[in-house]
């Protein structure tokens, strides 16, 4: 997150957990690039954090500590071998205020699939075209709205949502239109920079449904765009 910048010192002992499960491929082992999601909003004792595309796991452990035991972390994430590891992070760190949800998010409930092939920071909802060249790494995977899933997690509001959803951040943020509109969502980072016209289309949808201080920064340059806003109450 925001100060957290990779520190063999502190994150060796986890991406050794990480790296240990099977199929790691050992990527990001060190020098990581991070988005940075607490770029406007820092998360305190008690806050309720929502993470779509939770990779690994490492912003969830950052915000288990942060939010403390009042507080709630959600992490969902569909790619077999990245809940593996979450689901050992959890464990080894008894994160006792995180919860996994195994799937992706999307515009719609459905069952859906998802290609796992290649980085595994990358897995996306599959295409056509997946099926024909990478048909052994297409998995079925459940989609939900986070409209629909928070409530059944008994989550009301949502202090920060983060995501990198791999160029599903519209059809996201479509299944979040009723927790955004009545601000129960209050904070975002979203990352945007899948297609070169998202920031602008993110902060458009936001900024209709009461949200301000939009802006998006340039927190991962390798890669692109964060857009942070915050709700108006």
């Amino acid at each position: 997150m925001s100060s957290e910048h990779f520190n063999p010192a502190v994150d060796g002992e986890f991406f050794k957990l990480a790296q240990s499960a099977p199929g790691s491929p050992g990527l990001f082992s060190s020098n990581c690039p991070e988005h940075q999601w607490e770029g406007r909003y820092r998360l305190r004792p008690g806050d309720t954090f929502v993470e779509a595309g939770a990779f690994w796991g490492r912003y969830g452990l950052i915000a288990s500590k942060r939010v403390g035991p009042e507080g709630k972390v959600v992490l969902i994430e569909g790619n077999p071998q990245n809940i593996d590891v979450i689901e050992r992070v959890i464990k080894h760190y008894s994160l006792s205020n995180v919860t996994l949800v195994k799937g992706i998010v999307w515009s719609k409930d459905e069952y859906t699939k998802m290609c796992v092939w290649g980085n595994p920071a990358g897995s996306r909802r599959a295409l056509n075209s997946d099926l024909v060249n990478y048909p052994d790494s297409v998995v079925d995977v459940r989609a939900y709205t986070l409209d629909a899933l928070l409530p059944e997690l008994g989550v009301q509001n949502v202090d920060l949502l983060a995501c990198d959803v791999e160029g599903a951040e519209m059809e996201m943020v479509l299944g979040a239109d009723r927790y955004l509109g009545e601000g129960r969502i209050r904070n975002v980072a979203l990352a945007a920079y899948h297609q070169a016209d998202f920031p602008e289309r993110i902060m458009g949808f936001l900024r209709k449904r009461g949200f301000i201080d939009l802006f998006y920064s340039y927190d991962l340059p390798q890669f692109g765009t964060v857009v942070y806003g915050s709700f108006q109450k």
